[in-house]
């Protein structure tokens, strides 16, 4: 079996041990996660797992995975992400809260897919919910009210939810809920992983 396999297999099972529960209490700088109360970590500490595929990939594995992302196989993916990044996109993971680096980034810009590329939520959108992940009121529209997020009923770990993918790739991004701010009153809540950021 090749490398890619065992990657993919050790990754998948890392990541089921990570509390999978973005739909955590946020109690000021503390959050509720399975019951176990974690106080506010430093962010930055995903900085090696979350760079930008096109500054060490393939450009030619790049090109197609952001060109025609539905032909890419799974080997391929797991080629052309760093670990951390093929677990949660390609494996359902979530990240630790308050360890992605996007979740305390302050510059305009784009947040895109960190597989395919596709625009995702735009700077303005985001906002400080707490949560110890990036999270948005909204997203980016690309013709008329559509968009580049697939939402599908997410029944994992006994709870309801609305997991968000993305349309172009299904990766995996994270979850929705309708406890956000105005004028949406929803907040997607975003492994900060599966984001790429293109500055203004």
């Amino acid at each position: 079996r090749s490398i890619h396999f065992y990657k993919r297999r050790n990754l998948i099972l890392h990541s089921r041990q990570i509390a999978n529960f973005h739909t955590s209490v946020s109690t000021g700088f503390k959050v509720t996660l399975g019951g176990s109360f974690l106080g506010r970590m430093s962010s930055g500490g995903n900085k090696d797992n979350e760079s930008d595929p096109a500054d060490r990939a393939d450009p030619q594995l790049v090109k197609k995975a952001r060109e025609t992302p539905k032909d890419m196989t799974e080997d391929e993916w797991a080629e052309l992400l760093t670990g951390m990044q093929y677990s949660i996109t390609r494996g359902h993971g979530t990240e630790r809260p308050w360890t992605g680096v996007h979740n305390d980034t302050k510059a305009k810009g784009m947040f895109k897919c960190v597989c395919c590329d596709a625009d995702l939520f735009p700077s303005e959108y985001k906002f400080e919910s707490g949560s110890g992940w990036p999270s948005f009121y909204d997203t980016v529209k690309v013709q008329g009210n559509e968009d580049n997020i697939e939402r599908r009923s997410d029944g994992s770990f006994g709870m309801r939810r609305t997991e968000v993918l993305c349309k172009r790739c299904n990766s995996h991004l994270g979850h929705v809920f309708n406890d956000g701010p105005r004028p949406t009153g929803l907040r997607y809540c975003i492994n900060s992983c599966s984001l790429n950021f293109k500055k203004e």
